[in-house]
């Protein structure tokens, strides 16, 4: 299997993890990485550079599927990292995520990186 979708996995089982512990920010953050990193993998398969591009607009450019392109940005919005306004020293407030949300996210990491596996054994692309 691919290096960077065997740490997604990886990731992925850290936050369920974390999850378990309650520690439902290093969850979304975990799972945030591990969806980063497969599709990283995904693109670098690809010859595709998408570089500080939404993780819906990652998604899109391998699929038209709205569920999962729709998937990406409930992810980038749960992880919503830390401002810093201009003028300001310190950031504002951490965001809080529910467990529901925490659980959501997981489920749809999963989904994410599933995707990527599967389309890149259908392409059977290697390292």
């Amino acid at each position: 299997m691919n290096e960077l979708l065997d740490q997604s996995y990886d990731l992925l089982r850290q936050a369920q993890e974390s999850l378990e512990a309650k520690d439902k920010g290093s969850a979304v953050s975990l799972l945030e990485m591990a969806v980063r990193r497969a599709l990283t993998a995904l693109e670098k398969a690809n010859g595709v550079r998408n570089f500080g591009m939404s993780l819906e607009h990652r998604i899109a450019y391998f699929t038209d599927d709205q569920q999962l392109i729709n998937i990406g940005r409930v992810i980038e919005d749960l992880f919503n990292p830390i401002l810093y306004p201009v003028g300001f020293d310190q950031g504002t407030e951490e965001p809080r995520v529910s467990f529901g949300q925490a659980q959501m996210a997981l489920e749809y990491a999963r989904r994410v990186i599933d995707f990527v596996r599967e389309r890149l054994n259908k392409e059977n692309i290697e390292d």
